[in-house]
């Protein structure tokens, strides 16, 4: 009976370091931890929060997984093994009321970065190193005192995550993240859109305001430097709008990549390509000029900056 708490540790999330040492973890709950031998799963109720604590030289970063039921499916075996997970269980998932998952990465007494994750349910696959959650939810990223790793007059890396900036993802139906790839996808459901917000900051105050809606997001994380991930590509599909300042591009699809600060948007059936309400073939949109090409339905070309 609750409130009960539960001390232990896990293995480090990175895969790439197998000689990491374990993280140390605690999960809560208020009311009650239950064991169901016949699903070989433990079961937390009630206000239930998981926390794991990651310490590095360069960083400290806290997860925190807080819902109303955590349930944590353990191996038919513990001592074989045989599974392939690196974390000794089969599955975790967390149900009940608002389901959030937040993340704060800290370097003395600066922020680098902090992420929330709203959700219906959030599953944890270790054998396939997949995180899942179901919405309808939000996802908000408060960079705001991280420190720019470039000049802040430089354009050429307009869309970083290592550059102060906030984010919301919003009115996602499902989002994945595997993580042996560092990708994520985000589906709006049939009938819906992703929101997409990015607000640079530059000198303490927003320097922009980027919005792209899509139906499905599909994004590329590298990983730049110990504990900094960035936005390697970005493809978002099922109708796109993209908007910023005086720039407006529609489109059945659209391409980022980070390396060559390009945007390209195309047409489909469905959704025809539009600059600032001109049909165009295709648009591109150079992000180290500011210069955007578009190509007229028709003869001419349309070269502004």
């Amino acid at each position: 009976l609750g409130p009960v708490k539960l001390d232990f540790y896990v293995d480090a999330f990175d895969s790439n370091e197998p000689n990491a040492v374990p993280l140390p973890a605690k999960v809560t709950a208020t009311k009650h931890a239950r064991f169901l031998p016949s699903k070989n799963q433990v079961l937390f109720e009630g206000d239930s929060k998981a926390v794991v604590v990651r310490q590095d030289p360069n960083f400290v970063e806290e997860y925190i997984l807080s819902s109303q039921q955590i349930a944590v499916d353990l191996p038919a075996d513990a001592n074989s093994r045989a599974s392939a997970s690196s974390m000794g269980i089969e599955h975790l998932r967390a149900v009940g009321g608002i389901v959030t998952l937040a993340t704060k990465k800290t370097s003395a007494d600066l922020l680098l970065s902090g992420i929330e994750l709203i959700c219906r349910q959030f599953d944890y696959d270790p054998n396939q190193q997949l995180y899942t959650a179901v919405g309808p939810g939000i996802i908000k990223l408060a960079n705001a005192e991280a420190p720019a790793k470039t000049d802040p007059n430089d354009k050429s890396q307009k869309f970083s995550l290592n550059k102060p900036c906030w984010a919301v993802i919003q009115n996602y139906d499902s989002l994945r993240y595997f993580q042996a790839e560092n990708r994520i996808i985000v589906d709006a459901g049939p009938a819906g859109a992703v929101v997409v917000q990015y607000f640079p900051i530059k000198d303490g105050k927003f320097s922009d305001h980027i919005i792209v809606t899509a139906n499905h997001v599909e994004a590329n994380l590298i990983e730049t430097a110990p504990g900094r991930t960035d936005l390697s590509t970005l493809t978002a599909s099922g109708g796109v709008t993209y908007q910023a300042k005086d720039n407006e591009f529609i489109g059945g699809q659209l391409f980022y990549d980070h390396a060559k600060q390009l945007i390209k948007v195309i047409g489909s059936e469905s959704f025809p390509c539009q600059f600032n309400g001109q049909l165009t073939d295709q648009i591109e949109y150079d992000l180290k000029t500011g210069k955007v090409k578009a190509e007229l339905v028709g003869p001419g070309a349309l070269r502004l900056k």
